[in-house]
């Protein structure tokens, strides 16, 4: 399991800050990440484009794209620090049975099978 939190950084686990852009023109999205170890050190970095999307839809892309860039890594504890209070919110509050977005339930399928 993929342990994910939007906490302060706790002893042992990796941070990952995320940034994303959503052009306002063309509507295509952009995602990027930094992985920092427990000591604060730089491990990994990456950029996607991710297509038209909305900025929800980017900010959930830059989650799964990071869980992704993890597992290669080898990190299996992840502190994620994002400024999207309702990616948050939808993730933390996920109910499989009745959620319709797809990027939200690959996500929690990812986090608890790895």
């Amino acid at each position: 399991m993929v342990a994910v939190s939007w906490e302060h950084p706790r002893a042992g686990y990796f941070t990952l800050n995320t940034n994303v852009a959503v052009s306002s023109h063309s509507e295509n999205g952009f995602v990027g990440g930094a992985f920092h170890g427990p000591d604060g050190e730089w491990v990994v970095g990456y950029h996607k484009f991710v297509g038209f999307v909305s900025p929800l839809s980017v900010e959930l892309w830059s989650i799964l794209i990071s869980l992704d860039v993890a597992w290669s890594q080898g990190i299996k504890r992840i502190q994620v620090q994002s400024d999207c209070p309702h990616a948050f919110h939808l993730l933390q509050n996920f109910s499989l049975s009745c959620h319709s977005n797809p990027l939200i339930r690959t996500i929690s399928s990812v986090r608890s099978h790895n």
